[in-house]
């Protein structure tokens, strides 16, 4: 998992109800759960039935392959670039 899965995550802008005029940006747990499953977890209790939390790690190590990628292609279009050039 790397760049597509990034490409993938949808970034928002929130409130919370109890703290309005505060904004917040986030990733929303149960869209992710689609994208990156590894990356949030179900807890129960708490006063909530069904509140999802999301794991910022597996987040993380998706960024660096997205990096590492991104790194490679970068790469392929420096070697075609200097094989062009006489």
């Amino acid at each position: 998992k790397g760049l597509s899965t990034i490409k993938d995550i949808n970034i928002v802008n929130y409130e919370y109800k109890h703290d309005l005029g505060k904004k917040y940006v986030g990733i929303i747990a149960q869209e992710l759960e689609k994208v990156l499953p590894e990356a949030v977890s179900q807890k129960v209790g708490m006063g909530y039935e069904d509140l999802r939390v999301v794991s910022e790690s597996p987040i993380l190590w998706t960024l660096v392959n997205a990096v590492k990628e991104l790194s490679d292609k970068l790469d392929n279009v420096d070697k075609r670039c200097k094989c062009g050039r006489k």
